[in-house]
């Protein structure tokens, strides 16, 4: 529930979510734009096409700027900073006092409840503070998970690990990738593996907890997230066919090498892989998928970042229209 990428704590997290499910008017006067709350409970449905979401509102307040309408690069990048620092700084305090969203504070506190580890797994963990620094957990795989439950709380929300419970009861087929722009996915591959393993707190069979394990023991699939199954996205335009995936690490090339002389070595010994063109990268996820049902790819930021973060230039989804029988369902905070 944390937002690694941009620092942001649980709670901070929460006010985003809760920005982007209340509804409001926007009024003008003097040319000055306010939004006022218009509808009493959050919810992700529109209730009145009259009615905008908080995150909407300041979206639109604070718009990226694209190549197209600031050739300037330098010029545009700032322009793109500040306005991203603005909605973050708007949007992560939308229910404190004197903020638009505090009448829904009651909200946030009850979402942030029930994010609360179980208590019997509090009291036998050492768990961190929230402003802990990830160096002063370093070294054993238990002090690391310890430290993503900082403040108490759950890293990767309880429901995502029930409905692989539920998945496998019912005995249907599926995969899971992980998709991110930020740099969180050590963390999020080590909590998903430790669930994998049955050593994740929650789900380890201790204290009245469930046991869990997709480790490839006692004929279960092994969905352990390791280098073999962890890529990157390198797209270079805004045409989604021109695409890569690097698979076999999650160290991307600096600025001014190419991923294939910066992983050279590598490939050469059969480590890592490039594929290209969206048609091949989609045959490649499958191929990958088949054998691991998991996967950790981390998507091309500076793309998406430099064409003003507009969704055409974000994540790829690629999708045979012919297969009738797969079923994508892509969370993803900013849809």
């Amino acid at each position: 529930m944390k937002d690694a990428a941009q620092g942001l704590t649980v709670d901070q997290t929460l006010n985003k979510i809760l920005a982007d499910c209340v509804w409001g008017n926007v009024t003008e006067k003097g040319g000055e734009y306010t939004w006022r709350s218009g509808h009493d409970t959050p919810t992700a449905k529109c209730p009145n096409p009259e009615l905008v979401t908080y995150n909407d509102f300041v979206h639109d307040q604070y718009p990226m700027k694209t190549e197209e309408e600031e050739p300037d690069e330098e010029a545009r990048t700032a322009h793109n900073q500040e306005a991203k620092e603005t909605r973050t700084s708007l949007l992560t305090e939308f229910t404190a006092h004197g903020q638009p969203g505090y009448r829904f504070k009651n909200s946030l506190d009850k979402m942030s409840r029930c994010l609360l580890l179980p208590k019997s797994v509090i009291e036998e963990m050492e768990v961190a503070n929230e402003e802990d620094k990830e160096e002063d957990y370093e070294g054993a795989e238990g002090n690391k998970i310890n430290r993503l439950f900082a403040g108490g709380k759950v890293y990767m929300v309880p429901s995502f690990f029930r409905l692989l419970l539920s998945l496998r009861k019912s005995k249907r087929e599926y995969a899971v990738v992980f998709r991110t722009f930020g740099s969180d996915l050590p963390d999020a591959v080590l909590e998903f593996n430790s669930f994998c393993e049955g050593f994740h707190p929650c789900y380890n069979g201790k204290n009245g907890t469930p046991l869990a394990r997709f480790d490839g023991s006692k004929g279960t699939k092994d969905m352990r997230i390791t280098n073999a199954n962890s890529g990157y996205f390198r797209r270079h335009a805004d045409n989604p066919e021109d695409v890569d995936l690097i698979l076999g690490t999650s160290e991307k090339a600096p600025e001014g090498t190419t991923d294939e002389e910066y992983h050279a070595g590598q490939i050469d010994e059969g480590d890592i892989s490039i594929t290209k063109s969206l048609g091949s990268v989609h045959i490649k996820i499958n191929e990958t998928l088949n054998r691991t049902c998991s996967m950790a790819i981390t998507d091309d930021w500076n793309t998406w970042n430099s064409y003003g973060e507009q969704s055409k230039y974000g994540k790829l989804l690629s999708i045979d229209q012919q297969d009738y029988t797969t079923h994508h369902v892509f969370f993803d905070d900013n849809t």
